[in-house]
């Protein structure tokens, strides 16, 4: 039968999406609490929370899991679902395979950022280490990310079938695991036919690490820019944002490029200039508000700035 596009994602059908910590979802943007109690993939993909979305999205249903694409589509915003069915993943979710794996990096990072928690990075955790800002983070006393071997294992199990592998951490490129795993791909021959996208802090794209995935089919390097200059090395700690600049060049050159931004009250008044950073390289933003930490939410800026 015709798939209705008004409704239609393509990934609930081709991915697994590592919703952090040990459960599996659809994607990252789904109210994920009906699948958290699933910690395994093959119980998550026999699931019915997962079938009873697939039947409502191919009826035409707008499912309420999914409202956060409802509400930025009324708005007229571009959505994760809409790009979904406008490119080559689209023609695969009728074959009943997972072609798109999301996979947990862990919390091992080299920067410390002022919106992150001790659980997603390392390097914060350490500068932390003993003291607490629970009153002020929800997240502060979260469980601490582990690199998900459920998902990796997955991945090795179904090698000839999976065409897209999504890294987020902690830092991705920080991770000995990860790299290993992009090693295990190349050793079996299987990286032609594999897609890399990475969630990167900007700061470790050698050229070894250019080199390696030069390989694969296609990568897109997603580089976290919260300021330009000054203000990315205020609210990212450790971060040098001549390096960051230098690294998202070489990405723009070398590979598909975007930035994903955390929009917080330190930042929302300098916003236009990440967008003219970004229009300056061609390059389009993928926005987050910062939630987790009240006092850092964009609505607490004084009110001159709103």
């Amino acid at each position: 039968m015709p798939l209705n596009k008004d409704t239609i994602c393509s990934m609930p059908f081709i991915t697994i999406h590592d919703s952090a910590p040990s459960s599996f979802s659809p994607c990252c943007h789904i109210d994920d609490s009906k699948f958290k109690k699933y910690k395994k993939i093959k119980d998550y993909l026999a699931s019915s929370e997962l079938q009873s979305l697939k039947d409502n999205l191919l009826n035409g249903i707008k499912d309420t899991r999914c409202n956060y694409c409802w509400k930025a589509e009324k708005l007229k915003m571009r959505t994760l679902r809409q790009d979904s069915i406008n490119d080559e993943r689209f023609d695969k979710i009728n074959d009943g395979k997972i072609r798109q794996v999301n996979i947990q990096t862990g919390y091992v990072c080299n920067i410390s950022c002022m919106m992150c928690s001790p659980g997603v990075s390392s390097n914060l955790n350490q500068l932390w280490k003993g003291k607490s800002l629970a009153q002020h983070h929800t997240w502060w006393n979260g469980p601490k990310l582990e690199y998900n071997k459920e998902s990796e294992k997955y991945i090795k199990e179904n090698i000839n079938d999976i065409q897209y592998i999504d890294a987020v951490g902690g830092e991705p490129l920080y991770n000995k695991k990860y790299i290993a795993l992009l090693d295990y791909l190349l050793e079996n021959n299987v990286h032609k036919n594999i897609t890399l996208y990475i969630t990167t802090n900007g700061t470790l794209l050698s050229d070894t690490i250019c080199k390696k995935l030069l390989k694969f089919k296609k990568v897109v390097i997603l580089t976290s820019i919260d300021g330009i200059g000054q203000v990315n090395d205020y609210i990212r700690w450790g971060s040098k944002f001549s390096v960051v600049e230098k690294n998202f060049i070489k990405s723009t050159k070398l590979f598909d490029h975007m930035i994903a931004t955390c929009v917080s009250a330190l930042n929302v008044h300098r916003y236009n200039e990440i967008k003219e950073f970004a229009e300056a390289h061609n390059s389009q933003i993928d926005y987050k508000m910062v939630k987790d930490i009240p006092a850092l939410n964009p609505w607490n800026v004084p009110e001159e700035f709103k």
